[in-house]
């Protein structure tokens, strides 16, 4: 690392953008490294004031926001990138680049700022890890936890205490997921409800800083992963006020599907509006039935889900008695999270092509969507995880037997002594497959540095002929962890 750039890292840290902005504008454009022009670029953007504003307009919770202006030029997309590459989200900043290429292949500097995004995430540089994030966040719990409960038994309507409430636990946990809400409760008992924003894949990190709760904490709380059922579940849609039993609802089953059953509803109250605005009506109403059921159970129980604008022929129930009619039909709703993310199996197909993690001949995945948009050549789950400091991969190892059984075993193996070096804290394992030459083990790991590194101790001892680490992205290169050591013949 030359003199300068190392500097340029220092102010960065220090939130020195003109400082940055004069040593690289002083700099000649045709001599700027890559390094420079994206540091140069992102500071020019705080100090004219707009970084702020183009954030905001390629953020996951602004994106459903049409009023927003995002100018899709060329400029644009390529300050929106080395906004996104210096806050340590190179995966969004790579997506960026990408339609800057669309728009202008010869836009300068773009090949090498697109370089330094790829080794960036294909080597998951975090300079926090999730596990370090964690585990300071319930620290810092443990220490005002006492305070939190004493402001939760205020009158409701002490808006002091409730504004202070919020400024401490949005200190504490909210910088710690990017899509993740959080919200507590104190009747019966104390509870913190950590709830997903976006998408499936976010349980497992939820999970995690379940489970990473400690026993200081757990004393006084009940910390859960999803809403639990609702005592009065209703929504307000509109001017009124809609009840489970102002819902009629019908169920079946979805042939060669153990997961989740076919739910149509029907309400004679909100017909005129599902008529004139459904997207909104038909949320409002799933947002209801998951009060009925709870998140985890209505996760597991309900796979379709629609609204009709007619009666519903045949036989319904109100959806207060969904549950009953559920548990009927043999779909359990007593389901922890634990239940629901290790109680799912996916197996896939192979699909043949360039791609060897793909042309397998069979994988088993505990988190799919990881896989789904993998196939899809879609990033949207581990990128928002790589900003969580997660590094969602998998690692390859060559089959060391045409006999599947054996590299079934061969990969078991591998899963136990990994987690036996690296530990729970470290690394989830949440699938395997068995390709033509190689296995893999999909890996959600916590800190990626100890997983790294309790790799290469188990690849001492074993000498497989290489392993590799690669990040749930087709773009990124894979990382050779270990390179066997060829045995010389006596």
């Amino acid at each position: 690392m030359d003199q300068l750039t190392g500097k340029l890292k220092t102010w960065k840290k220090e939130g020195n953008w003109e400082q940055i902005a004069k040593a690289v504008e002083a700099i000649p454009a045709a001599k700027r490294t890559s390094t420079q022009i994206l540091y140069g670029t992102a500071a020019r953007c705080y100090v004219d004031g707009v970084a702020g504003e183009i954030l905001h307009a390629v953020d996951w919770r602004a994106l459903a926001d049409e009023d927003l202006e995002r100018p899709d030029t060329a400029d644009w997309n390529f300050r929106a990138g080395c906004l996104l590459a210096c806050d340590d989200r190179e995966g969004e900043a790579m997506n960026r680049f990408r339609r800057v290429m669309d728009l202008d292949p010869k836009y300068a500097g773009l090949a090498g700022v697109m370089e330094y995004c790829r080794n960036r995430f294909s080597r998951a540089s975090f300079d926090v890890c999730f596990r370090e994030r964690v585990e300071r966040a319930w620290e810092d719990f443990a220490r005002e936890e006492e305070t939190i409960r004493t402001l939760m038994d205020r009158d409701d309507e002490d808006e002091a205490a409730y504004m202070e409430l919020q400024e401490r636990m949005s200190a504490i946990f909210g910088g710690l997921l990017c899509a993740t809400g959080f919200w507590l409760v104190s009747e019966p008992g104390y509870r913190i409800v950590f709830h997903p924003m976006l998408g499936e894949g976010c349980y497992w990190p939820l999970y995690y800083i379940q489970k990473a709760a400690p026993k200081s904490v757990t004393e006084h709380w009940e910390v859960l992963v999803g809403d639990p059922a609702a005592k009065k579940p209703e929504v307000t849609i509109g001017d009124q006020t809609i009840c489970p039993e102002d819902v009629q609802v019908q169920v079946t089953a979805i042939k060669n599907r153990r997961y989740g059953a076919r739910m149509i509803c029907w309400s004679e109250k909100l017909t005129p509006l599902l008529k004139t605005d459904p997207i909104y009506v038909k949320n409002c109403v799933l947002n209801l039935m998951f009060q009925v059921l709870g998140d985890i159970p209505g996760k597991v129980a309900i796979a379709f889900f629609d609204m009709v604008e007619e009666p519903l022929p045949g036989v319904s129930v109100p959806l207060n008695r969904l549950p009953r009619k559920l548990e009927f039909m043999g779909y359990r709703l007593d389901l922890s999270i634990q239940d629901y993310l290790y109680g799912r199996i996916f197996r896939n197909s192979p699909t043949p092509g360039k791609d060897p993690r793909l042309d397998v001949f069979s994988t088993i995945s505990r988190c799919p969507k990881l896989e789904v948009e993998y196939r899809a050549h879609v990033s949207d789950t581990v990128d928002m995880m790589y900003e969580d400091g997660i590094a969602a991969g998998f690692l390859s190892l060559p089959n060391p037997s045409p006999d599947r059984g054996e590299t079934m075993r061969f990969l078991n193996e591998i899963q136990k002594g990994l987690l036996d070096l690296a530990g729970e804290k470290a690394l989830t394992i949440v699938g395997s497959a068995i390709g033509q030459e190689n296995s893999y083990l999909d890996v959600l790991a916590w800190d990626l540095s100890r997983v790294l590194e309790a790799v290469r101790i188990w690849s001492e001892e074993q000498n497989p002929r290489r392993v590799r680490f690669q990040l749930f992205r087709q773009d990124a290169e894979p990382v050779t962890v270990y390179r066997g050591i060829k045995k010389r013949k006596k």
